[in-house]
């Protein structure tokens, strides 16, 4: 049955030479190479990558994500959704261009696949699967929802199965490097299993600002120091367009990947063309009511269509962008950065759609300097959180003193504290495996780290008070318990160097690419 599924109708070389772009990360013509006349978004090793053929593209990543065959996951290291089309610096990059990387790279290392290879292949992938099994049905309902709405048939099994394959043997070659020393197993079973028993003292700043008081001098002076920046916020108003995704027909059940980016995908081209048409001259209004008879038609015509909003947002601050932009910072950021003389965003995209904003007449509201009165209240809470703060820590310094002097005499930490007035209370033990529980839990974990048996921390500050830690003890490690958890561990450092080692290879063959950019471009709508 398998090999009545496989067709050969591609040629080895044309599978080889098909790239993999993520939808999300190229919305848009955004790269950094943009603007280089025509339709072509950006180069790979002397390729023009154009909008067409990155659409169809990035239908080929949403099938591999749907595959779940190790493809995908690999080169989504970074976060997929993201709405910039950023050139990677580091290793936390997008896996569009892990893709083209990981293709070229494959490709000149000559990895191929047998027909045996992709016969079997087939069988192994876990998106054609049910409970571990293959199961035909399950193909051929990969068929008709995954691969004909992005493009392709079943004669294409045969193009991912060898992406697959491809992406495997790479790994598996650089996984030969990452050897793992038994050494290296024992100590990192042992740090991790490592117990830490501590106890601490805790302050609470509710406990000082009730003895506080902010006099009317004290305010005025503050107000007078600090006048320049006591001001309101600039607010901003917009005149917005949205293009959504037409509701689910079950509400109970949204759309997501493969199918949600196929909705999104238009939202997102509607938003792009308005603000091209803007930039060439287009008055919004005019642009988007033509756009809205075109979804009416081709709605008629049983296509879903993005549903189109036009309204104005009530003034909002650089920190607060509006529901109707789904609230999205970088919208408010887009906002912000506009001027009388480039009143339009880029097309700003959302996890419910796209976003076009151009500013209102009368859009800016400047800043305005607030009056004493106005400023009083909380001019008054910043002078009493501050004297707080700074009782809470002179009287627990005073402590921390008189714990550790008692602790040279020869007390406990917790006969010491009884004496200097506090009580010491117990953190329950724990280890890198078994994290530390409670409130106060990873505040006396950081705090202990640096610590050894018996020694007493200095005061550490925290959101709502602050700490002093003792370690109690560590106790040893019986390492022959530890005895069977070294295989697993073998294979868990095994896998983090070869990991490791597979996005250091991608990050070179970036650089031999040219893709990796001395400073951050800016992203351009």
């Amino acid at each position: 049955m398998v090999n009545i599924l496989r067709r050969w109708s591609q040629p080895l070389m044309v599978i080889i030479a098909t790239l993999v772009i993520v939808s999300f990360a190229v919305w848009g013509p955004r790269s950094y190479l943009e603007g280089k006349g025509g339709d072509v978004l950006f180069e790979f090793h002397g390729r023009k990558i154009t909008r067409e053929e990155q659409q169809r593209l990035s239908n080929k990543v949403g099938v591999y994500e749907a595959l779940n065959c190790g493809y995908y996951e690999a080169l989504a290291t970074g976060d997929r959704e993201h709405p910039n089309y950023p050139p990677p610096e580091d290793d936390y990059d997008y896996s569009v261009l892990n893709a083209m990387v990981f293709e070229h790279a494959a490709d000149e290392m000559g990895i191929g696949a047998t027909e045996q290879e992709l016969a079997e292949e087939i069988s192994r992938i876990p998106g054609y699967q049910t409970e571990g099994k293959f199961d035909p049905t399950r193909l051929d309902r990969f068929i008709q929802r995954a691969l004909q709405p992005n493009g392709f048939s079943k004669d294409s099994l045969d193009m991912f199965s060898l992406g697959s394959i491809r992406m495997r043997k790479v790994k598996e070659l650089l996984a030969s490097t990452a050897t793992v020393t038994p050494a290296e197993v024992q100590g990192n079973l042992i740090e991790r299993n490592q117990l830490t028993e501590a106890s601490y003292v805790a302050f609470k700043k509710t406990d000082f600002l009730a003895g506080t008081a902010a006099t009317e001098d004290e305010m005025k002076q503050r107000y007078e120091a600090k006048k320049e920046q006591l001001k309101t916020d600039e607010l901003r108003k917009v005149h917005y367009v949205s293009y959504q995704t037409p509701a689910p027909a079950d509400p109970a059940k949204p759309a997501t990947g493969v199918e949600k980016t196929k909705l999104l995908q238009p939202c997102v081209n509607a938003a792009y063309d308005l603000v091209q048409a803007i930039k060439k001259g287009g008055k919004l209004d005019e642009i988007v009511a033509t756009q809205k008879a075109d979804f009416e038609k081709r709605k008629a015509n049983g296509e879903a269509v993005p549903v189109i909003t036009v309204g104005d947002t009530e003034p909002f601050t650089s920190s607060d962008a509006p529901e109707v932009l789904e609230d999205m910072p970088e919208a408010a950021a887009a906002v912000f950065d506009l001027t009388k003389e480039k009143s339009t965003t880029p097309h700003l995209i959302g996890q419910k759609g796209a976003y076009v904003a151009q500013l209102l007449d009368g859009g800016i509201t400047e800043p305005k300097q607030r009056t004493y009165e106005e400023c009083k209240a909380d001019l008054e809470g910043q002078i009493r959180a501050e004297k707080a703060d700074e009782a809470l820590r002179k009287k627990a310094e005073e402590i921390q003193k008189k714990i550790v002097e008692a602790k040279k005499a020869g007390k406990s930490f917790t006969e010491a504290c009884e004496a200097a007035g506090v009580k010491a209370e117990a953190l329950p033990a724990y280890s890198q495996a078994k994290r530390p529980q409670g409130p106060n839990g990873s505040g006396v974990a950081q705090a202990a780290a640096k610590l050894a048996p018996g020694d007493v921390s200095e005061f550490v500050p925290t959101q709502d008070g602050g700490l002093i830690v003792h370690v109690d003890q560590r106790p040893v490690v019986d390492e022959k318990s530890l005895a069977a958890e070294q295989t697993a561990t073998m294979a868990m450092l095994e896998n983090r160097r070869s990991q490791a080692i597979f996005r250091e290879w991608l990050k070179e063959r970036r650089h031999a690419a040219g893709l990796i950019p001395k400073k951050p471009v800016a992203t351009q709508g």
